[in-house]
């Protein structure tokens, strides 16, 4: 059953490329491995990445809660899409963007972008920074003949047409592994390998930040509105996993502290440089304190009360042999209780005893006053016996 739902949004999806973008399934998909890639050192050099490394002061984002790595990989995607000689290659072929067209390429982008922050938790200051990032480099520079390359956010879907919804796009890019591979971009990982050079300049060109801010405003409206309108149908497919209400930010997410982790890998090593510099100065501390003999002209000062010695080892561990009698209470009771019954034991088992020998005694003609004598119970019995059976050689 799931076999044949999936070869069912296969062909459907296969279909809307090629209505769409008379593109091959192929050709997408190995455009959006490209897009999930991780940054290049060549990629962290660039202009387009460079402003996502320090914020611009006035926005309602900071370098601890910006998401430079989803910045820098848009920012990285955004030149792809509009470099004549940029390629992408997957399953032994090769492709030219400009060969798909500016209107596609961008148009996938936008696709692209509208299913990171479906899946991930990037709040409605990100986006305002990140499409302010864009303007302001488009205005610099003119590598854009049309803003809404990026940001028009207007992808929609007419099944109807073009058959295939967005519920079936976005299981296709899920079951490719494409959502998957954005976890890379979100946790910040994938932007770990490249280095960006001391000497490189950063943060946005010098524009008209305040028309640029009105501008954007109403652009990443847009872009949130229609998030909204698809975050349910995202909702059906990952229920446990879906976003919360874009422009809220949640907590505890392993992107919250992206852009902290740089900040906080600075903060290690001061944080150990004083460690080590604490250590090595203690002993010089030490050493530099001599003793400070008193005065001979100083007045003499009381000493006050002499204190009181401290123990001696061996007086520690004598006082830790001494038995404590007061440990042995608690066997008492037994102790009473074994003596009872042993002299109830003896004076049952005794008794049997010297009946028994009296008896002995009488059969051998012994006087009745010996008998008497062996008989009393409290005078020296079992000798005074024994002492008559030899007397009269029994054996």
């Amino acid at each position: 059953m799931v076999d044949k739902k999936s070869d069912k949004v296969e062909k459907k999806v296969e279909t809307f490329f090629q209505t769409r973008w008379s593109a091959t399934k192929d050709q997408v998909y190995g455009l959006f491995l490209d897009f999930n890639k991780p940054l290049s050192a060549d990629d962290e050099k660039d202009v387009f990445t460079v402003v996502c490394d320090e914020v611009v002061d006035g926005y309602d984002v900071t370098n601890q809660t910006l998401r430079k790595c989803f910045c820098k990989i848009l920012m990285r995607n955004l030149r792809k899409v509009t470099s004549k000689d940029s390629e992408y290659a997957y399953n032994e072929q090769t492709w030219t963007v400009d060969a798909m067209g500016q209107l596609v390429a961008c148009d996938l982008l936008n696709l692209w972008l509208l299913l990171y922050v479906l899946k991930s938790r990037i709040n409605k200051e990100n986006i305002k920074y990140v499409f302010t990032a864009i303007t302001s480099l488009n205005e610099a520079f003119s590598f854009m003949e049309s803003e809404d390359c990026i940001y028009k956010s207007t992808f929609s879907v007419n099944e109807t047409e073009e058959g295939a919804s967005f519920k079936d796009i976005y299981t296709w890019f899920r079951n490719r592994g494409i959502i998957e591979k954005m976890g890379e971009i979100h946790s910040g990982n994938a932007c770990r390998s490249g280095s960006r050079s001391d000497d490189q300049d950063s943060g946005l060109p010098e524009t008209n930040v305040e028309d640029i801010r009105s501008k954007v405003q109403d652009i990443a409206d847009k872009v949130l509105k229609k998030i909204e309108e698809l975050q349910e149908i995202v909702n059906e497919i990952e229920p446990e996993e879906a976003p919360p209400t874009p422009g809220s930010e949640p907590s505890g997410t392993a992107e919250e502290s992206e852009g902290e982790e740089e900040e906080g890998e600075h903060e290690d090593v001061s944080t150990s440089d004083e460690k080590e510099e604490t250590v090595k100065e203690k002993p010089q501390e030490e050493e530099e304190e001599p003793e400070q003999k008193p005065r001979s002209d100083a007045p003499e000062q009381d000493p006050g009360p002499i204190p009181a010695p401290a123990p001696v080892p061996a007086q520690l561990r004598q006082r830790i042999n001494q038995p404590n009698l007061t440990s042995y209470l608690p066997l008492a009771p037994a102790v009473l209780g074994i003596s009872i019954m042993s002299y109830l034991l003896w004076k049952c088992i005794g008794f049997r005893i010297l009946g028994t020998l009296e008896c002995f005694v009488r059969q051998e003609n012994v006087t009745e006053d010996l008998i008497k004598y062996v008989v009393h119970p409290y005078r020296n019995k079992l000798w005074i016996i024994w002492t008559n059976l030899v007397h009269l050689n029994i054996p």
